[in-house]
C-alpha cells in the first residue's frame, strides 16, 4: 500500500519548521537576522524536504546532505560577514534543532511503508501562499517585541574616540554597584595600545600602576555566573554613545574590558536597558 504525500502541504510543513529551527537557533546563539533572509533559507530548507523525499537518499549521503543544506540556510540568514567557526558552529546547532523536528516529519513519512506516492493539490498556490504569510507574521510579530540584536557604540576615553559594533543581550544585567550603571564588556582589541588598558584586562589589577586619572574612574564589579562568581574592574569612560537604526542616544555605563578577541562576532556586548 503506497502512503500518499502532498508535495505542497509537505513543502509548507518543513518550510514552518524551517522558520522555527532558523529562529530558535539565532535566538540560541544571539545572532541577528531579517525577515526576508529567515524566509529564503526556510523555503531552500522546504524545498530540500521534499526532494530528499522524492530522491530518497540514505545514510551517509542524507546526513552529508543535510549539513551541507543547513550550513547554506546559514549562510542565507546570516546578516554579515561572520567567521568560517561560527557559520560552522551555527550550522551544527541548526542541523541538531532541525534534526530533533525534522523525526516528527520522518516518523509520519515512514507510517504505512516506504513507498510514497508524491501527489500536489489543486490549491497549492493557496496552501503556499497562506504558509508564508503565517510565517512572515510569526517572524515580524517576534521582531516587533524585540530590540535590536545589534546596535554600534562609541566610546570617548583613554584621549581618543572609539567605535564598534556591539551584540545587545538582555541577559547582561551587570551592573557597578556604587552608581548602579549598566556594564558594557568590550574587546580589548578595540582601543590602541595603552598601558591602563593593559592593566584593567589583567587579571590582579594593581591600582599603583594606573594613571592618576584612572585611579579616580576605576570601579570593582562583582560578576555571578552559573559555575561561579568572579571580580572585574570597570572604567568609567567620558562619554558613550549608542547608535541603532541612525538614532544616536548618549547613555550612561561604565566599561569591563576584557582581554578577548570578540563575543559571537562582535566587538562586545551592550545591555539592552541602554536602548531603551
Amino acid at each position: 500500500m503506497k502512503t500518499v504525500l502532498y508535495a505542497d502541504v509537505l513543502f509548507v510543513v518543513n518550510f514552518g519548521m524551517d522558520v522555527i529551527s532558523i529562529w530558535l537557533t539565532f535566538l540560541i546563539v544571539h545572532q541577528k537576522t531579517s525577515a526576508p533572509r529567515l524566509l529564503s533559507a526556510s523555503a531552500l530548507g522546504g524545498a530540500y524536504g521534499v526532494l530528499s523525499v522524492v530522491i530518497g537518499p540514505s545514510g551517509i549521503v542524507s546526513f552529508l546532505l543535510s549539513i551541507v543544506v543547513s550550513f547554506i540556510m546559514i549562510l542565507i540568514s546570516a546578516c554579515g560577514r561572520l567567521s568560517m567557526k561560527y557559520y560552522l558552529k551555527y550550522t551544527l546547532i541548526l542541523w541538531g534543532v532541525g534534526a530533533l523536528s525534522g523525526g516528527i516529519i520522518t516518523a509520519l513519512c515512514t507510517l504505512g511503508g516506504n513507498i510514497y506516492d508524491i501527489r500536489t493539490h489543486n490549491s497549492s498556490f493557496f496552501i503556499l501562499t497562506g504558509g508564508v504569510a503565517a510565517a512572515a507574521a510569526v517572524v515580524r510579530l517576534f521582531s516587533n517585541n524585540r530590540i535590536s540584536d545589534n546596535c554600534k557604540v562609541t566610546i570617548k576615553e583613554f584621549g581618543a574616540v572609539y567605535e564598534f559594533e556591539a551584540l545587545v543581550d538582555s541577559g547582561n544585567l551587570v551592573t557597578e554597584p556604587i552608581s548602579s550603571l549598566p556594564i558594557i564588556f568590550v574587546s580589548k582589541t578595540v582601543f590602541s595600545k595603552d598601558h591602563d588598558i593593559d592593566v584593567l584586562t589583567a587579571a590582579d589589577v594593581n591600582t599603583d600602576l594606573l594613571s592618576d586619572k584612572m585611579k579616580r574612574k576605576i570601579r570593582t564589579v562583582f560578576i555571578n555566573t552559573v559555575n561561579e562568581g568572579s571580580i572585574k574592574y570597570a572604567v568609567i569612560p567620558d562619554e558613550v554613545y549608542i547608535v541603532k537604526q541612525r538614532s544616536k542616544k548618549w547613555a550612561r555605563a561604565a566599561l569591563v574590558i576584557e582581554d578577548k578577541a570578540d563575543y559571537n562576532g562582535y566587538a562586545g556586548i551592550v545591555p539592552a536597558s541602554l536602548l531603551r
